[in-house]
């Protein structure tokens, strides 16, 4: 049995390296244009849990929701997660102590603001 030889021409090898060169590129495009939806989908289930949770407002419009999105995809998603399981929100919807005159949102708020305790 006689093995057959083949040459590449350096032509051949060059024209090679330039579609592995744009095969990688695409794939490269691929990948971040992946990590950018999975990004988004989480967001969206996190605006969707907001309003479930009472924290959000239900959204009057598609605009107003891929605003949230939006806003949430620029945040640390994990910690945004963790803090919704932990029932932790930016809510201003708060309670007052008694007796409290101040018009603030909440009682640390006065604190910090005014150095002063609220008193019942």
């Amino acid at each position: 049995m006689a093995t057959e030889t083949r040459t590449v021409s350096p032509e051949a090898v060059k024209q090679a390296g330039v579609l592995l060169k744009q095969e990688h590129s695409r794939r490269i495009e691929l990948e971040k244009e992946a990590a950018q939806t999975s990004l988004e989908k989480r967001a969206q289930k996190i605006a969707f849990r907001e309003v479930e949770l009472g924290i959000s407002e239900p959204y009057r419009t598609h605009d107003e929701f891929q605003q949230k999105v939006a806003s949430l995809m620029g945040e640390d998603l994990d910690v945004v997660e963790k803090a919704l399981d932990r029932g932790y929100s930016s809510s201003t919807k708060v309670g007052t102590l008694a007796g409290d005159t101040v018009k603030t949102k909440n009682p640390l708020e006065h604190f910090v603001l005014t150095g002063e305790l609220l008193s019942e």
